[in-house]
């Protein structure tokens, strides 16, 4: 018996913070938090797009300071929780 399968792909052209945001969107977080005047405005924005086309069903936290969404997300995930925070650092952490 032979299985046909068909991929379907769609390329878009993006800048790398949306590029990170459908990375985080495949990783369904339960929680994230981000400071939202940092470098990594535009993937917020992104998520709060797809929050909004119910693609992604996340609690989405501004935080005051970066330790502050660091502390969130460590909270929520201590519960059991698939988080994620951004940082104006190096990338997004996930846990």
């Amino acid at each position: 018996m032979e299985i046909k399968v068909e991929q379907k792909s769609e390329r878009i052209a993006c800048d790398g913070n949306i590029a990170v945001a459908y990375g985080v969107m495949l990783c369904r977080p339960d929680v994230m938090s981000f400071l939202p005047i940092t470098p990594q405005h535009g993937m917020l924005t992104q998520l709060y797009q797809f929050s909004c086309d119910g693609l992604i069903d996340a609690e989405i936290v501004e935080a005051e300071g970066e330790q502050s969404a660091m502390s969130i997300v460590s909270a929520a995930s201590a519960c059991g929780s698939r988080t994620g925070a951004g940082s104006s650092c190096t990338a997004p952490s996930t846990s």
